[in-house]
């Protein structure tokens, strides 16, 4: 017996959504993340990626491709995705947090800095700057300088 799955029958109404309108960014987005669900990962990247290349979701569409090569291992060039999602007027708090942990992580604390100092959101969190600063002291000289 096949197990039916709200998520397997999301897969027909989207992909129909796309042949009547390729450029649905939705709906190529929508797609993908059924697919993630569902561990297809070569059709949901093929999704994602085709979302990505209309941008009209804002930080949406490149947050959602960062997390699935995040799950997947598949890419290596996961900051690209993350940095776009985080350039977007839209972007959150946690993509931002996720992209300033990335650089400490990586130890690149010149670019915390810069990031702290060009981003009003993270740079008057007074509280989430200075538990960074007592965590990566190498972070607190980037930032006097």
């Amino acid at each position: 017996m096949v197990e039916y799955n709200k998520q397997e029958a999301a897969i027909e109404p989207l992909e129909i959504c796309v042949a009547l309108n390729p450029s649905n960014s939705v709906a190529l987005n929508t797609l993908g993340l059924v697919y993630t669900y569902l561990k297809k990962y070569d059709m949901a990247e093929k999704y994602l990626l085709k979302a990505v290349s209309i941008d009209t979701l804002g930080f949406k569409i490149y947050y959602n491709i960062y997390k699935f090569y995040k799950l997947t291992g598949r890419n290596k060039n996961l900051f690209h995705f993350l940095k776009k999602s985080s350039e977007k007027k839209d972007a959150p708090l946690h993509v931002l947090q996720e992209l300033l942990n990335y650089y400490l992580i990586n130890k690149q604390y010149s670019q915390a800095a810069s990031f702290i100092n060009s981003n009003l959101v993270i740079k008057y969190d007074s509280l989430y700057i200075s538990k960074l600063v007592d965590s990566y002291p190498d972070l607190k000289s980037a930032l006097i300088k």
